[in-house]
């Protein structure tokens, strides 16, 4: 199996990839996987939480929120169609975080950003953004503590043992 589709194919075995399906099927969904997938990306968002005191989407949110994939979504749907794919996005966090690299989840959430006032029941594609902040469209996100992380350590090196405790 190849790197590409490693945390797919672990992230859908899972109750909560299970039901995130039609968003992974998605082009902006593909392109989040292939992103998360990247030990540099577990090692900025490792470090925001534990230099930073920020979560762990504050690390790579300019990058993430860069993508071609994402920024033609948000701008192409309206706040409403796009809190499921923020929820796949907190919970592929979370599951890289916790699932495969030993963190906790605190339980407590952090800002990345103010939300621009919008009349309510807004159905403009794009309307729904921050005025401020880390994001422009992501509000908050999860705190991770540490277990016993490997900082730097790629999907590839975590799957035998995500494997071995999700035995089937």
């Amino acid at each position: 199996m190849n790197d590409e589709t490693l945390l797919e194919s672990m992230y859908i075995r899972t109750r909560r990839g299970r039901q995130f399906t039609d968003v992974i099927k998605l082009p902006v969904g593909k392109a989040t996987l292939e992103f998360f997938q990247s030990s540099d990306r577990y090692r900025d968002m490792a470090y925001s939480e534990l230099n930073h005191g920020h979560t762990a989407l504050a690390g790579v949110i300019r990058d993430f929120e860069a993508l071609p994939e994402v920024v033609k979504f948000f701008e192409q749907h309206d706040g409403h169609e796009t809190r499921r794919f923020r929820h796949f996005v907190g919970d592929l966090i979370r599951f890289v975080m916790v699932e495969l690299h030993g963190w906790h989840s605190t339980g407590r959430k952090g800002s990345l950003g103010v939300r621009e006032k919008v009349a309510p029941h807004t159905t403009k594609p794009g309307a729904y953004y921050n005025k401020s902040g880390l994001s422009r469209w992501f509000t908050r996100s999860e705190h991770y503590t540490q277990r016993d992380p490997v900082i730097g350590a790629s999907v590839a090196a975590s799957r035998k043992a995500w494997e071995a405790k999700h035995k089937q």
